[in-house]
Parts: structure tokens; C-alpha cells; sequence
């Protein structure tokens, strides 16, 4: 569903009425903006700032042919209707943290200073498939 919030002059900035969709987890989509944005009740201390920086596909090592495959899977995804979006963005957050707990795993288990390798990855991302059922096939999604 989509909100119209209405925004008061502040530090600088002009009202303005933007139209937004809520998403899990105290965050929004702005339909003026790529990225979602975070949201508080007022009177709320403001979200703590996320704990990891996100790498895009060409940044890790794939090149400006893996940033092409990025920029078009992002267009193609916004091709699809709002309520997909939101059910892909949750698979992939539910995939983000699994790799995220074992990579955590990973890197208790080999000691401080271990430096994760191609093949460290690969044998996450092995793991991640064994362990998957149907239901959290991205393909499966609406």
C-alpha cells in the first residue's frame, strides 16, 4: 500500500509530501529514492547506524560486467510489482544473514586473522545450498 507522508520544514530542507511504502523492519521505501530509509516514532532514540558496508558485485572482484548484470537485475526488479520487491528484498536479507553467521562461524573457528579466501566463500555458499529447502527458493516467490 502506498502512504503519502508529509514532512516538516527542517535544518534547511522545505515540506514536502512524499509518496512511500513500509517495509519490515522500521524501514521505507521513498518511490523518489533507490535506497530503503529507516524510520522512528517520535520522541524514539534514532536507529543505530548499520553494522556492515555493503559491497557491490564490481567492488568485490567481478568486474564491470558483474556491475552490468547489478544495474539490470535492479531494473528488472523494479519492473515487478511492489508487494515481489518486498518478498525477494526479505529472501535476500534471510540469505545476507545465513552467510553472515557463517562467515561469523568461519572466522571463530580459524582464529583472529584469518583472512577469508575464494575458497572460504565457496564452501559457504556450498553449505548455504545443502542446507536451503523449497521454501527458501528465491525462484519459488510469487
Amino acid at each position: 500500500q502506498v502512504w503519502e507522508l508529509e514532512y516538516d520544514a527542517m535544518e534547511g530542507f522545505a515540506p514536502e509530501t512524499r509518496r512511500v511504502v513500509f517495509l519490515a523492519n522500521r524501514r521505507l521505501q521513498d518511490l523518489q529514492e533507490e535506497d530503503a530509509l529507516q524510520w522512528k516514532l517520535p520522541g524514539e532514540a534514532p536507529p543505530p547506524p548499520p553494522e556492515e558496508a555493503v559491497l557491490t558485485l564490481s567492488e568485490m572482484g567481478g568486474g564491470e560486467e558483474a556491475a552490468v548484470d547489478e544495474e539490470e537485475a535492479l531494473r528488472e526488479l523494479k519492473r515487478k510489482p511492489i508487494v515481489q520487491q518486498q518478498a525477494y528484498a526479505q529472501q535476500y536479507r534471510l540469505l545476507a544473514d545465513m552467510f553472515k553467521s557463517q562467515l561469523r562461524d568461519l572466522l571463530q573457528a580459524k582464529g583472529e586473522g584469518h583472512v577469508i579466501t575464494p575458497a572460504d566463500v565457496d564452501s559457504i555458499v556450498t553449505q548455504m545450498k545443502g542446507s536451503g529447502d523449497a521454501s527458501d527458493d528465491p525462484a519459488a516467490l510469487p
